[in-house]
């Protein structure tokens, strides 16, 4: 019934997500799930191969939020800048009829992917966020727009690297000040839907963050987060922050390659002379 829940509750979203290129990402929210009132709930899937030159492999893992039910992989393959549209998904990539969780997307090159979850007359998208964003042991990651007045908020947990994690959620107020902490178990390869108002029930007024912390274990997640308005249950999704690489260092085989090119330019300005 909760997975259910969570479905309905998205379906309203404006996302502010941002689509990434990559060759290994994952959708934290898909599937397809039937409603007490018999209202169905439909996951469309747009792949797009961002090469123009080369074809690509694509492989899908789905991962259901229960835990009774296995993993499912499925393939395809797309030709140069194809998009593919699965509209909508269901057992050939879910493994079973109804089943939510999050979505793997593997590739042999850089792909593009959305999940656009709808029923009757509502519909919101979701981008798959790059696993090379997921966060481990001693990272952390933020996610904003927590305002109890105004609604409830959804966190969506997906684990990336086949080894369970254990996350700290801690409530920030506007201040940056840690309100509470609680901790949760994400078990491998699974998705983890949880409510903030369940996790925080004293916080009921004013604006906050949440901070995802890992601190114990292998595992590494995706997180997102969805805030849905009390009275028009309109919901909007909010992306985890992102560590980027700084740029002042170079990797070994980046440092490598710029000297073998400086090597042959000077090798070929004394053969010159």
């Amino acid at each position: 019934m909760k997975t259910i829940v969570a479905a309905i509750l998205l379906l309203t979203a404006n996302s502010l997500l941002a689509a990434y290129a990559s060759r290994d990402a994952v959708l934290p929210v898909a599937g397809r799930a039937t409603g007490a009132d018999g209202r169905l709930f439909q996951t469309a899937l747009w792949i797009t191969n961002a090469s123009e030159r080369d074809g690509v492999d694509v492989t899908l893992t789905f991962h259901p939020a229960n835990e009774k039910l296995p993993s499912h992989t499925s393939s395809l393959k797309l030709a140069p800048a194809e998009t593919r549209v699965i509209d909508p998904i269901d057992a050939n990539i879910l493994g079973v009829p109804d089943a939510l969780g999050a979505l793997r997307i593997a590739a042999s090159g850089d792909v593009l992917a959305t999940a656009r979850v709808y029923s009757r007359g509502v519909a919101t998208s979701f981008n798959a966020t790059p696993v090379q964003f997921a966060i481990g042991n001693g990272e952390s990651a933020t996610l904003q727009g927590v305002a109890p007045a105004g609604g409830r908020y959804k966190i969506y947990v997906a684990e990336v690297a086949g080894m369970p994690l254990d996350i700290a959620v801690s409530l920030l107020d506007a201040r940056g000040v840690s309100l509470g902490s609680k901790r949760m178990y994400i078990d491998k390869n699974r998705q983890v839907t949880a409510d903030a108002a369940e996790l925080f029930p004293a916080f009921t007024s004013g604006t906050a963050a949440l901070r995802i912390d890992g601190v114990n274990g292998g595992g590494r997640v995706v997180v997102a987060g969805s805030q849905i308005a009390r009275d028009t249950q309109d919901s909007t999704p909010f992306e985890m922050s992102f560590t980027t690489t700084p740029r002042d260092r170079l990797g070994v085989w980046e440092a490598l390659t710029y000297i073998a090119v400086a090597a042959a330019a000077g090798a070929a300005l004394v053969l010159r002379r």
